[in-house]
């Protein structure tokens, strides 16, 4: 799905999607299409694996400013250490911005 074509399937603000792994955006993204999930998202793309730490770290340096759409960061459940610091109960935290 390119950008502009993202932008006119509905008025809401196009939602960013950070994962740890270099395809998990992939595998989102195609989830995404099969379904039929018609919002505007924008998937961060890398080369490499994040790994759960160094996105840990990024979303605490996006989350100290004010941002004009929402950034989901999405974490494999394999490290609890992460999981606790990033899961407020029901699966997910509002860093409040």
């Amino acid at each position: 799905m390119n950008s502009s074509k993202a932008t006119h399937i509905n008025s809401s603000p196009v939602i960013e999607i950070w994962t740890e792994g270099k395809t998990d955006w992939m595998i989102l993204k195609k989830a995404q299409q099969k379904l039929g999930v018609r919002m505007a998202i924008s998937y961060h793309k890398f080369e490499n694996d994040m790994g759960d730490d160094k996105l840990l770290q990024k979303l605490q340096v996006i989350a100290e400013k004010e941002n004009s759409k929402p950034i989901v960061f999405i974490f494999d459940n394999d490290n609890p250490r992460i999981v606790k610091q990033v899961n407020q109960g029901g699966g997910y935290k509002d860093w409040g911005n």
